[in-house]
């Protein structure tokens, strides 16, 4: 069995993991990765990405597609307006999805099992404590019924002749 500062170190080199994954997906010379990139949604529910750098200026200004399915990312190498994510925004965003549970359990289970093992329940909303309780009531009934059910079954009537 693994001490509790065994898992605690796998907890950190997982979190670690899962967050440098992401700082190199979101890091990378992309136009989803540009500030000032935009999607913008057509009426036939087409998806186009564009820069809206220097749409503050006083200058009449012309948005320029900047989407890798068009060229094969080359605008976005050699734009010069080009201006990545912050990383401390992006560290932000995955501490605030490691808080939320819903979201934690459905794209980190792994860091949600050793949060579990190391007795950081991960909070419920009361409605979900709520709703699990109902549930745990219900098997117990439940199985509590089927094994008297059972055991009624097995158990020997007064007409019962050996």
């Amino acid at each position: 069995m693994r001490t509790r500062g065994e898992i605690a170190q796998k907890y950190k080199q997982r979190r670690y993991r899962h967050l440098a994954k992401i700082l190199r997906k979101k890091l990378g010379r992309h136009c989803d990765n540009c500030q000032f990139n935009a999607v913008h949604v057509d009426q036939n529910s087409n998806t186009v990405r564009y820069c809206w750098y220097g749409q503050e200026s006083k200058e009449p200004f012309t948005a320029v597609v900047c989407d890798d399915r068009l060229d094969e990312g080359r605008q976005v190498q050699r734009c010069l307006t080009f201006t990545p994510l912050k990383r401390e925004a992006l560290v932000k965003t995955f501490d605030l999805s490691l808080a939320d549970p819903q979201r934690l359990i459905s794209e980190y289970p792994d860091l949600a099992a050793l949060q579990w093992v190391l007795e950081d329940p991960v909070h419920l909303k009361w409605w979900d404590r709520v709703r699990e309780f109902f549930l745990v009531r219900w098997l117990y009934v439940f199985f509590r019924s089927v094994s008297s059910s059972a055991h009624a079954k097995n158990t020997p009537n007064d007409s019962d002749s050996y």
